[in-house]
C-alpha cells in the first residue's frame, strides 16, 4: 500500500500513497525506467496531455494547497461548497476525531456497502484498512473524522499524513446520499482546521473518472488543482 521505485543508485522516482495512487508528477526519464519493467502496472499523474501508445489517459488527480484555514475558506473554496458550513446547515451533526479500532470498523462497513452499491465494484479487504490503521493511524501519522446525526455515523473521512512532505491523503465514505452534501462539506472544513494544526497544507483528493462530472465540480468547489492522470501497464499484466 505504499512504495517507492528507486533505480540501482537507490535515486527515488516516484511515490505511491498509501490509498494507492500515484501523486508525484514524473519527468520522462522517470517514465522510460518504469516503462522497461516487466509485469507492471502504474498509476501517475502529469499537468500536460502525455502521446505515447502504452500510456493511457485514465481521469484526474485533485490536489489542495493551504497555507491556513482562513485563506483557504477566504480566498480558496467556492461558494458553492462554503455555503454548506453556515450554521443552519450544521444543526444535529456531531462531528468527532476518533481513533479506535470501532471506528475504523464502522469505517469499513460503510465503505464496503457504498463500493458495492454505488460503483459495484468490491472494497479492499478489511485487513488492508488494519494494515494502514497499524502503521499510520496508531502511530498518530493519520487520524479518522466522522459525522454522525442522531448518532448513527453517516460520513466518515481516513487520513493518512506524510509529515515529511506536508501532504494528508484521504479516504471517504458516505451512508446515505441525502446526508452527503451538508457532512461532506463540513467534515472537509473541520479537517482542514486539524491538519493545519498538524502543519500539513497539502491534501491529496484522489482519482475521478471523465464521467464522474459531480464528483469532480465538487473537489474543484473545494479549491482543489486538478492533474490528468495516466495509466501504464505492461503487455504481460493481466492482474
Amino acid at each position: 500500500y505504499g512504495i517507492e521505485v528507486q533505480d540501482d543508485k537507490k535515486n527515488n522516482y516516484i511515490f505511491l500513497s498509501p490509498f494507492s495512487d500515484y501523486t508525484e508528477i514524473l519527468n520522462k526519464k522517470s517514465i522510460s525506467y518504469l516503462s522497461k519493467k516487466k509485469n507492471l502496472c502504474f498509476k501517475f499523474i502529469s499537468p500536460k496531455i502525455i502521446k505515447n501508445p502504452n500510456i493511457a489517459l485514465d481521469g484526474y488527480v485533485h490536489r489542495l494547497y493551504f497555507k491556513n484555514y482562513n485563506q483557504w475558506k477566504n480566498n480558496i473554496a467556492d461558494y458553492r461548497f462554503k455555503r454548506y458550513l453556515k450554521e443552519n446547515y450544521k444543526v444535529g451533526i456531531e462531528i468527532k476525531i476518533e481513533n479506535s479500532n470501532k471506528i475504523l470498523s464502522d469505517f469499513y462497513y460503510l465503505f464496503k456497502k457504498q463500493r458495492f452499491l454505488k460503483f459495484s465494484k468490491l472494497s479492499q479487504p478489511k485487513t488492508f484498512f488494519y494494515k494502514i490503521y497499524q502503521s499510520y493511524i496508531s502511530k498518530n501519522d493519520g487520524f479518522i473524522i466522522s459525522a454522525f446525526i442522531k448518532k448513527k455515523l453517516v460520513s466518515s473521512i481516513i487520513f493518512i499524513l506524510d509529515r515529511e512532505k506536508k501532504i494528508a491523503f484521504y479516504k471517504y465514505v458516505c451512508n446515505d446520499r441525502k446526508y452527503k452534501v451538508k457532512t461532506s462539506n463540513i467534515l472537509i472544513s473541520e479537517s482542514i482546521k486539524k491538519l493545519y494544526k498538524l502543519k500539513i497544507n497539502k491534501i491529496f483528493f484522489d482519482f475521478s473518472s471523465f464521467s464522474s462530472k459531480g464528483l469532480i465540480k465538487f473537489k474543484e468547489s473545494i479549491g482543489c488543482n486538478r492533474y490528468y492522470r495516466y495509466i501504464y501497464r505492461d503487455k504481460n499484466y493481466f492482474l
